[in-house]
């Protein structure tokens, strides 16, 4: 359609909720640019071998180095996705003023200037969702790669052992918090992290236990698996007493039993006892699948009763369910 076409009156797209790009924006911008220099700075430290006839204070140190790398990367994307997404941020306030001709005697657009910002809108929030779900891993994976960097190559003694507890804490936390608030996403992009979050954390696991099933692998393992079933968990709350349907709540129960499973494999291994291998292999394999079935459902309605949507592809306002 024409600039000089149609003067029918259009309406506003408007995000829901509305500082939604603004924050997107400060998080692109500002935030990841810092974690980013943060991670860096880390990732150099990492790589000065130790001295000479010394014991290395690192136990797993390509590993780490690793996580650093993917980390930084991804906080770097987020930025780059950023400022693709504020070349398209384009307000109300703005088109009044570049476009005043397509603005009625009530104050309301065209029909082609409507048209216009809900396709810019929809650019705007296509970036604006890879700079959250990059921003995000990135956030994670620093997390775990500080997690990782505490484990010393002797035993842990208490002060150590505390130190590591709250890393492991903190990267259980976002786990889930990742994990929980992407179930409401309208579309499959969006609810990704539902399912990537636990399980990398789950496959990391049973691959931790094919490398070295033994040592301190084991202890990592164990991990793995509890992080990955307390992210689990927050679904399966949700879905249990939340559910929209018999099935989504039935589905959540079931999630609920292999989470706690999930914290058995854990013990097993910490003990060394029999099977224990097996075990965390099969929690994380039913982990993932609950997990990507849940993921793939066609509508999220179906999921939450009561809850909204953020449609984060168009750009559009979150559709409430009845």
């Amino acid at each position: 359609m024409s600039e000089g076409g149609d003067r029918a009156p259009g309406k506003w797209t408007v995000e829901d909720p509305e500082g939604y790009y603004d924050a997107i924006q400060i998080t692109g911008t500002m935030v990841a640019p810092i974690l980013a220099g943060f991670t860096f700075a880390i990732l150099v430290l990492v790589l000065v071998p130790p001295a000479k006839n010394q014991v290395d204070p690192l136990r797993w140190r390509d590993q780490v180095l690793a996580l650093l790398v993917f980390s930084a990367l991804f906080l770097i994307i987020s930025t780059q996705a950023a400022i693709t997404a504020r070349t398209t941020l384009v307000k109300p306030d703005e088109l009044r003023a570049w476009h005043p001709s397509h603005i009625d005697a009530e104050d309301r657009p065209t029909e082609w200037l409507a048209a216009r910002q809900k396709a810019l809108a929809r650019h705007t929030a296509a970036a604006s969702t890879a700079c959250r779900h990059t921003y995000n891993a990135g956030t994670l994976l620093l997390f775990t790669a500080i997690a990782v960097l505490l484990v010393p190559p002797s035993p842990v003694d208490s002060a150590r052992r505390a130190a590591l507890a709250a890393a492991v804490i903190a990267v259980a936390i976002e786990a889930t918090w990742l994990t929980g608030i992407s179930l409401r996403e309208k579309h499959l992009r969006g609810r990704l992290p539902t399912l990537l979050t636990p399980a990398c954390y789950a496959i990391g696991a049973a691959v931790i236990l094919h490398i070295s099933p033994a040592g301190g692998s084991r202890a990592a393992a164990a991990t793995g698996i509890v992080i990955a079933g307390i992210a689990a968990a927050g679904v399966a709350i949700r879905l249990t007493f939340r559910g929209g349907s018999c099935w989504c709540r039935i589905v959540g129960i079931v999630m609920l039993g292999i989470t706690v499973g999930a914290g058995f494999a854990a013990d097993l291994l910490l003990a060394d006892r029999g099977h224990a291998v097996l075990v965390t292999n099969s929690m994380a394999a039913a982990l993932v699948l609950l997990l990507l079935i849940v993921v793939t459902v066609p509508s999220p309605t179906a999921l939450l009763k009561g809850r909204g949507s953020r449609n984060s592809e168009s750009g559009s306002p979150r559709v409430t369910c009845p």
